[in-house]
Parts: structure tokens; C-alpha cells; sequence
């Protein structure tokens, strides 16, 4: 380790390597951007956030005050290049290419305090690739706080290295000290985990000048962070009582400052589990996502970094070379542990984001695993040549592993959130009431009600899960006023969440009878309460006329699919079998009526979870499957399918039979074919299909396995999830002809 003086220009020289692993990551992160309002990526909140950047509101806990004003100017400056969900994931690439940046500064000074001898071009190469991870870039081209967190908490890190560097080489560095208090506290203005980095920060401090607390430019840091705090966050009180579409917590007193910036609703998912739980989170969750961020080849570099380090800290150099490492070890090593800790502790579905700091920090660490690769290079023979061949190519591992991810990663064509938003708006009327529960189809009702073509509709969007909540109901009142929001019956004073949600939900329902109401789940208990008709993805509620309604409408009736059925489709409707899943295949269908594009009605059975029972039928994976459905015998012009492909990615050929039987023997049968897979499709993947039956009168219908071939090990066929049988009109049927026609929105 080398310990002499360094020039004053040294972090000049590291200018243009940080700005042009900046460069590079901006020009990355913006080709795999996502063009507006996205679902992928654990990116459900997206809709909420945007509307409540665009707005000015308060989005949910802690708030994120940063967050919402730089996401706001974003939309400012930025807004006539697309709309606010492009602003908002700008924000995000921006922030993504920030602390990039960060991450080759830090390279840099860790390269000089440890004699790593790595050029330039390898401290910017590893400080991009250890930043661009599979997390981090998937946080990147979307919208999300993490990687604006990120790249704060990067740059606290490496002003502080840049203070402890200057001190270390005889210099003031206050004003680096003063940044990095500033900058700390920007980071906690966005996520408040960015505390966990307190252990390290405190211990990097301390090894650097044990006596730095007794100095001003401590105190003048610590004042600008906690002052930067305070002031952002007293902005939350400020912004409720704008009462923007999203205000969350609803803040007017002291109380609900503290229990919105503190998380209080979301306590009892910290710290649940046993000892014995995270290790298995730890050895299920945390290391294949961490083997997934650069490739599995990476690993090793980063074991080579970890096995130096600990030979740094015991045998290598002097006694004074082994203590610094050992202090600058540990205070690395209590900047990740806390945040990782906290993350496997956290128990929530989406919790792959929470690691995002987590992995940018482990990253640091492919410079010493570089440096010692190359050192131990320099014991081969005193060649400089061999050296940075060695130092190329190790370079490679993560960029090559990176590299492989980026079609995976990459957003630019997906627009199927905003598309679905833009299609259930308008399909129903002006002044609807639409009840949903909090996920992203929610959160992209928001975004077209409040900033997209919605706008002036007139249309309550009300996240059923969040009505046990008092300051929610007292939100909606004051949001939409011509509306009524009642508060619980006495009786439900003490009932559990779901069912004081499902009570207050039904009574905002049959107490706005006059508006059209909408459903986008198809919720127990407005499943077997109501009659639902599948509008534009989303179920329109209307009252049953009776406990047992006919399934169906005019010369339209509906065909039983149930007796006869395989599948499932609230499970995996493409595999044989009953599957439950906390997932649904196709979210956006249950047991209710639908219209096809023509006009056509269907009817879907109840999902398993409702009835018990399998609702669909499929031919995948059966190579000799055939089953006869009974028809009513009357005079009849077309039978109608809806029906999905799957495992037919290159499949060639039929991927199914369908043959109607009459009383003197079988029709010609009907090959279904040409069915995009559910794999690829970027719709809901339903298709419709009409087999003509010219007038005859049909005794059943039968669906047989196709022949298609496919390079495939799976055997290709299609799910029918409904019939209709269409009788004779008066004076002809309709014409004939068969054509398949893609479902409106939905996914």
C-alpha cells in the first residue's frame, strides 16, 4: 500500500473517466428506456408515483419529498418530449448515469489508497459495469425511487472517500466532508433506508480522523443534512393540502407526519422472520438474484476481491497498511450488510428492488478483485504488456455478463400499461365509478384519469384496499365530492382489513347507483353479489335479476365448458390441471359476461378459486387429446370460441381441431392455426374464432389436438376459455367465414 503525497490535481485526472462512464451509462439506459407508463420491472407503482409527481401530491410511505420535486421539474423541462411517465422514467436513466459516476470516483481513490495500479479506462469500465447490474439497469429505465436513492447514497460515499483521501494525504477537505453531508442528506429526502448507511459512514469517518467530531466541518456536515431533511420533509404537509388525485396519509397534524414519513401501516412486514428464515431467504432470494446481476463468471472476481481484501487485512504489507485496510474493510463492509439485512427482512412480493444499493456496493468491489489479479501478474515477470491483457480481460467478466442482459432489460417497445389505462377509460361512460384493488392496473387508471385522455371524464378511481383507512375515506370526499363515501356500519368497527375494505366498498357501490360502476378485479364478495359484463378490461357491475340468471342474450347462449374442463384459467390455463396461483394467468378475467370485438357475448365460468373447479379447455401438451362438448339441439348460424395459444412459438400447422357433430354424423372439421403465443403477446393473447354451422341444428362439438410441429419439447395447442353458440336469425343466418380477432387491451 502506498501512503505518499498526492498531487492536488489527482481528482481533476478522474474528471473525464467519471464523465465518460456518465456518458455511456446515459446513452445505455436511454436505448432501453421505457417510452412511458410500465408495469415491468416490479414497476406496479409507476402510475401512482407519476401522478403524484406530475401533481404535486404524496405518494405513499415516507413520501419520497426529493423524489416529487426533481420528478416535477423533470416534468417541467422535459414535458414537451413526451408525456409525464416519460419525464418521470428520464428521471430514473438520469439518476442511472449519476451514480455511474459515482462509482468510478470511488474507483478512482480506492485504486490510489491501495496501490490497485488499474488505468483509468479500467477504473471507468468497472465502475459502470458494478453499477449497471441486472437490479439496478432493470430500476433504471423506469419509473421508480431506487435508483435516484442509489445514486445519492453513491455520491455520499464518494465525496466521503474524497474527504478521507485528502486527509489521508495532508490536505483540509471540508468542503468534500460538507458535500457529502449534503448529499446524505438528499438521499434520505428519497428513501429513508439510505439511513442504513449511518454504521459505514460513521466508521469511515472515524477511521479516517478519530477526532473529526470535535471539528467544525463535522458539524457544519451534520447540520446541512439534518437541516435538508426537516425542510424536505416538512414539504409533505405543505403538499396535502393541495389535495392532488394521490395524498396519501392525508396529512394534517403532527401524528400523521410522523406515522406517514415513518412507514407505520408497513411495520408489521419489518423484521418478521427467525435466524432460521433468512438464511433460507438468503440462500433462495439473495444469492441467485446476486449471480444474476453481472453473470455467474463475475462471482469469482468478486470472490477474488473478497480473498484479498482478507489477506490485505491479515498478512499482506506492514501492521500500519493491514489496520488501515482493516478500518476501510469494515466500514465497506457495514455500508452494504445493514441495507441487505434490512431487505431480507422485509417481507413483500416486490422485493427484488430493495436490493438495489445493496448490489451497486457489492460492485465496488471488481476493482481490488482486478487489481490483485494483476498484481499477482507482476509476480509472473515485470511485464506491462502481460499486465493489461490481464486487466482487459478481466474487465470483460461483468461487461460480457452485462452485456448478455441488456434484450432482457430493455423497455423501449413495452406499452402495454398505458395502452391498458387508454382503453378501459374509453370504453365507459363519463362520471363512472370504478372500485380496484392497489396494483398496477390501478395505478394506470390513475395515470390516464389525472394526465392522460381521462382528464375531464369525470371518473372515480377508488383503491378498494385502502378503505379501511379513515384518511383515505376523508380523501376520496374531498377528491370527488359529488360522490358518497360512507363510513363503516358500527358492526365492522373491528373487523379485519379485507373484510372492512370489501363492506366499505360495497356500500360506495350500492350507494352511487346512478353512476356506471366498474370492477377490475372480480373480487369476493362482488362476485357472487352482482352480474358482471367484462367492459374494455375492466367488469361493470349491474344487480342479478335472480339467484339464477340464464347465461345468455337474445339468440346468443352460452355453452358449458365446466364438465368437460382440463385447466384452469386462474392458474396456468396452458397446463392440464388445476393449479392455483397467487398470479393470475389472466388478471383481468373472471366468472361475468365479456364482448368480443364484434360484439359477440361470452360467458366465463367461475375460476377455481371461486367454484372449485376447472374452467377452461386445453389441448397443450397433449398430443392425443379429444373431448365432446353437447350442444342444444336447435337450428343454429355460428358457434364462437375464445381461445389462446401456447408453447406455438414456431410452431408450424394446426394447433387444434374443432368438428361439429349433428344427428346424422360429424361436419368438416375446423382447424385452428396461425394463434400468436401467449408468450410473446403484449394483449391479454385472446383471440376469437367462428366456426359457421350454416342453420343445421349441431347435437355437440369436438376439440382435438392439432398437428403442429415445433422445435419445441412441448407439444403446441390452444386453451378455449368460452363458447357461444349464435342461433338462426329470422330470414338467414349470417354469412359465413372465419376470422380470428385480437381482445381489446387487458394483458
Amino acid at each position: 500500500m502506498n501512503h505518499r503525497q498526492h498531487d492536488h490535481s489527482l481528482p481533476a485526472a478522474d474528471l473525464p473517466w467519471i464523465l465518460a462512464a456518465v456518458g455511456v451509462a446515459l446513452v445505455a439506459l436511454l436505448a432501453t428506456m421505457a417510452p412511458g407508463l410500465t408495469w415491468e420491472h416490479f414497476g406496479d407503482d409507476g402510475g401512482e408515483l407519476t401522478v403524484a409527481v406530475a401533481t404535486l401530491g404524496v405518494p405513499h410511505p415516507s413520501g419520497y419529498p426529493l423524489y416529487v420535486v426533481l420528478g416535477w421539474l423533470f416534468c417541467q423541462v422535459f414535458g414537451v418530449l413526451g408525456p409525464p411517465a416519460f419525464c418521470t422514467n428520464l428521471l430514473s436513466v438520469v439518476a442511472g448515469a449519476a451514480a455511474a459516476g459515482a462509482a468510478v470516483a470511488i474507483d478512482r481513490v480506492a485504486d490510489r489508497r491501495f496501490d490497485l495500479g488499474l488505468p483509468g479506462w479500467a477504473a471507468a469500465i468497472l465502475g459502470l459495469t458494478g453499477t449497471l447490474g441486472y437490479t439496478f439497469w432493470s430500476q433504471a429505465v423506469i419509473t421508480e425511487v431506487y435508483v435516484l436513492h442509489t445514486a445519492l447514497s453513491l455520491w455520499t460515499v464518494a465525496a466521503l472517500v474524497r474527504w478521507h483521501e485528502a486527509r489521508r494525504t495532508g490536505r483540509a477537505g471540508g468542503t468534500w466532508l460538507w458535500a457529502a453531508g449534503l448529499l446524505w442528506g438528499l438521499a434520505l429526502g428519497v428513501h429513508l433506508t439510505a439511513g442504513f448507511l449511518a454504521p459505514g459512514l460513521a466508521l469511515l469517518l472515524l477511521a479516517t480522523d478519530k477526532g473529526v467530531i470535535g471539528r467544525r466541518p463535522f458539524w457544519y456536515a451534520l447540520l446541512t443534512c439534518v437541516g435538508t431533511v426537516i425542510a424536505l420533509y416538512a414539504l409533505l404537509p405543505l403538499l396535502a393540502t393541495r389535495n392532488a388525485p394521490v395524498n396519501w396519509g392525508y396529512i394534517r397534524t403532527w401524528d400523521d407526519l410522523v406515522h406517514h414519513v415513518s412507514g407505520a401501516q408497513y411495520r408489521f412486514r419489518m423484521f418478521v422472520f427467525s435466524g432460521r428464515d433468512l438464511l433460507a431467504r438468503a440462500r433462495d432470494l439473495f444469492w441467485p438474484l446476486l449471480a444474476r446481476q453481472w453473470g455467474t463468471g463475475s462471482l469469482a472476481l468478486l470472490g477474488v476481491g473478497v480473498g484479498w481484501g482478507l489477506w490485505a487485512t491479515t498478512w499482506g504489507g506492514t501492521a500500519a497498511t493491514r489496520s488501515y485496510a482493516r478500518r476501510v474493510g469494515a466500514a465497506w463492509f457495514l455500508l452494504w450488510l445493514p441495507t441487505a439485512f434490512y431487505s431480507l427482512n422485509y417481507q413483500i412480493d416486490d422485493l427484488p428492488p430493495y436490493f438495489t444499493t445493496t448490489f451497486v456496493l457489492l460492485g465496488l468491489l471488481f476493482p481490488v478483485g482486478v487489481g490483485a489479479l494483476a498484481r499477482w501478474t507482476d509476480g509472473l515477470g515485470p511485464s506491462r504488456l502481460a499486465r493489461r491483457v490481464v486487466i482487459g480481460l478481466a474487465c470483460l467478466v461483468p461487461l460480457a455478463g452485462v452485456g448478455r442482459q441488456v434484450d432482457e432489460l430493455s423497455l423501449r417497445g413495452d406499452r402495454l400499461a398505458g395502452e391498458y389505462g387508454r382503453t378501459a377509460l374509453a370504453a365507459i361512460p363519463r362520471g363512472s365509478l370504478v372500485v380496484s384493488d392497489f396494483d398496477g392496473r390501478t395505478n394506470a387508471l390513475l395515470y390516464e384519469r389525472w394526465l392522460g385522455g381521462g382528464r375531464g371524464s369525470d371518473v372515480a378511481v377508488i383503491l378498494r384496499s385502502m378503505l379501511a383507512t379513515r384518511w383515505y375515506r376523508d380523501h376520496l370526499r374531498r377528491l370527488y365530492p359529488d360522490r358518497v363515501i360512507p363510513e363503516p356500519a358500527p358492526w365492522f368497527a373491528n373487523s379485519g382489513w379485507d373484510p372492512l375494505c370489501d363492506h366499505v366498498a360495497e356500500a360506495i357501490l350500492r350507494q352511487n347507483a346512478t353512476a356506471a360502476r366498474f370492477l377490475v378485479k372480480d373480487t369476493q364478495p362482488f362476485a357472487r353479489n352482482w352480474r358482471l359484463v367484462m367492459t374494455g378490461g375492466l367488469f361493470r357491475l349491474t344487480e342479478k335479476a335472480g339467484a339464477a340468471e340464464p347465461r345468455g342474450r337474445g339468440r346468443f347462449q352460452a355453452v358449458d365448458l365446466v364438465p368437460f374442463a382440463n385447466a384452469d384459467y386462474r392458474g396456468d390455463p396452458f397446463l392440464p390441471g388445476l393449479r392455483d396461483g397467487d398470479h393470475p394467468h389472466y388478471p383481468a378475467l373472471g366468472e361475468g359476461e365479456m364482448v368480443s370485438p364484434e360484439g359477440i357475448p361470452f360467458w366465463l365460468a367461475s375460476p377455481r378459486s371461486l367454484s372449485g373447479r376447472a374452467s377452461v379447455i386445453t389441448t397443450c401438451y397433449l398430443a392425443d387429446f379429444r373431448v365432446r362438448v353437447p350442444l342444444p339441439a336447435s337450428p343454429a348460424a355460428a358457434l364462437h370460441l375464445v381461445v389462446a395459444g401456447g408453447v406455438c412459438r414456431e410452431a408450424s400447422g394446426p394447433l387444434a381441431f374443432v368438428q361439429p357433430w349433428y344427428a346424422d354424423g360429424p361436419g368438416d372439421p375446423v382447424s385452428i392455426a396461425g394463434l400468436p403465443d401467449y408468450r410473446d403477446v403484449r394483449d391479454t393473447g385472446l383471440r376469437y374464432w367462428k366456426i359457421p354451422l350454416g342453420g343445421r341444428s349441431p347435437a355437440a362439438v369436438e376439440i382435438a389436438s392439432g398437428r403442429a410441429v415445433t422445435p419445441e419439447p412441448f407439444v403446441p395447442g390452444v386453451v378455449v376459455l368460452a363458447m357461444t353458440l349464435e342461433g338462426a336469425a329470422e330470414g338467414g343466418s349470417p354469412p359465413d367465414g372465419q376470422a380470428p380477432a385480437a381482445a381489446p387491451g387487458g394483458r
